[in-house]
């Protein structure tokens, strides 16, 4: 078997994809292992070094050195067998296919760049990159910095204890954070002052290093049975210090509880119409051009604690996403922030489209 190591700039200038061959004397590769160069049904980013880690100017000369990597790229067999690194959830791409696994060949006839290579296009093909990109998690410039300065070493995975009333009241009281794991109903039923709801799942790491600090300890809120994945999806994000967790809110809680205030579609319309209610949008950039709400303030979720102070707290404030559980999440951000004049909206916008309530889009 053997490998050979090729420069494939653009998601970064450093970029590498590797090239297996079956025997030392095969001249065909069988594999290419494309990292974040090459998905199914995508390409990697070119624009996480300037909107993630702040490095000014990288995005459309990214493109451009992707672009010619790709068109370097496609000489080789239709046959190549293409392992990306990320699939379908993954804040590296716009479009990455549900599938482990591709072929250059299917690549070079589905994918969405197919054309502008057929074509050779480089300026439609920058433009299409660069366009409707999923917002950056705020964790790439940590994972960037760690990535180029080395990480600390962990030795084993992490093992939270179970923590005690009074353990759980100490550190929480020295200032740890709470991740209630809870779905977006409990959460709203009733949480503790300051947790942030972050529900077990697929995107629990993505939320994580959207919304959690890195310099706090971290308590989660969770079943026995679910610490060891929830653990394992924190330190895949850097998020290695989590000191505990308790399984629930019985003698951990108050007597009173805080809860989630919920309006329906109508009762949101009637505020928005008489002007008493701002309205927050937390979707994605893409869908909040598709139709929002005339007047809508957009933040994404998983920026509400950069842009606190757009939020307004002189008034009601109705957030919603798509359908409830983004707007549970940025919701319990600003909670944690002191804002109580939050409102989320029950059914999100679906909910607001089958009343046929205003919308409007936006290019």
């Amino acid at each position: 078997m053997r490998v050979r190591a090729v420069h494939t700039p653009g998601h970064t200038p450093e970029h590498m994809t590797f090239l297996i061959y079956d025997g030392k004397d095969t001249e065909d590769p069988i594999i290419a292992i494309t990292g974040d160069f090459m998905f199914v049904g995508d390409l990697g980013r070119s624009d996480l070094l300037e909107e993630a880690a702040g490095i000014t100017g990288t995005a459309e000369p990214g493109a451009r050195k992707l672009y010619q990597s790709l068109v370097k790229f496609i000489e080789q067999p239709d046959y190549l067998q293409i392992w990306p690194g990320h699939g379908a959830g993954s804040a590296c791409g716009k479009a990455l296919g549900a599938l482990p696994a591709s072929t250059l060949g299917y690549e070079r006839r589905h994918a969405w760049w197919a054309r502008s290579i057929a074509h050779y296009d480089e300026a439609t093909f920058v433009k299409e990159l660069l366009a409707d990109q999923p917002e950056a998690p705020t964790y790439f410039a940590v994972m960037k910095r760690l990535n180029r300065d080395g990480m600390p070493i962990l030795g084993k995975l992490p093992e939270p204890p179970l923590l005690t009333p009074e353990a759980f009241q100490k550190a929480m009281e020295a200032g740890a954070v709470l991740v209630d794991t809870r779905d977006k109903f409990a959460f709203a039923g009733g949480h503790l002052r300051g947790a942030i709801n972050i529900p077990a799942g697929r995107m629990f790491s993505t939320w994580a290093g959207w919304l959690l600090p890195y310099d706090k300890p971290l308590i989660l809120l969770a079943p026995p049975e679910k610490i060891e994945t929830l653990v394992r999806q924190l330190i895949r994000v850097g998020l290695d210090d989590v000191i505990g967790y308790i399984p629930s809110l019985e003698g951990y809680a108050p007597s009173e509880l805080e809860t989630v205030p919920q309006i329906t579609a109508d009762q949101a319309y009637q505020l928005w119409k008489s002007g008493e209610a701002a309205i927050l949008d937390v979707r994605g950039l893409s869908e909040y051009k598709e139709g929002h709400i005339p007047g809508a303030l957009h933040i994404h979720a998983g920026r509400v604690l950069q842009r606190l102070h757009e939020v307004p707290n002189d008034r009601p404030v109705i957030v919603h996403c798509l359908g409830g559980d983004r707007s549970s999440t940025a919701i319990s951000a600003l909670m944690a922030k002191g804002y109580r004049n939050l409102y989320n909206l029950t059914g999100g916008i679906l909910a607001w489209q089958e009343h046929n309530f205003p919308l409007e889009t936006r290019n």
